[in-house]
């Protein structure tokens, strides 16, 4: 079983516990909840940079999401671990000035994360 199939089963078992004495920090490892934290940071960051620059998505909006709310679960969990430039703590990425800019007829608001 890999790592990262070992920090799920085991969140999965944590959810099923009823004693308040475990809690998740006892369950995933600070080293794997560190590398983790780092490989996420540089997946999203190089997804987003493909997104907002490039225009090109290399992952689906949902597989996006999930990467993101896993990185969020980690940082509040271990927040020493959070770094002061995640991409939990900044929205998009850098504005590509190649695309022209359009005006809507409506306004565009956020509908928030559906998944």
């Amino acid at each position: 079983m890999t790592e990262e199939e070992e920090f799920h089963q085991r969140v999965a078992e944590l959810t099923e516990l009823v004693d308040p004495s475990i809690t998740v920090t006892n369950i995933i490892p600070y080293d794997y909840a560190r590398r983790r934290i780092a490989e996420l940071t540089e997946l999203i960051d190089r997804y987003n940079y493909e997104y907002y620059m490039n225009d090109r998505s290399l992952v689906s909006d949902y597989e996006f999401d999930a990467l993101l709310r896993e990185l969020t679960a980690l940082e509040a969990t271990f927040p020493d671990l959070a770094l002061p430039t995640s991409p939990t703590r900044r929205v998009g990425g850098e504005v590509n000035k190649t695309f022209r800019q359009v005006e809507h007829r409506f306004p565009m608001l956020s509908l928030g994360n559906t998944y």
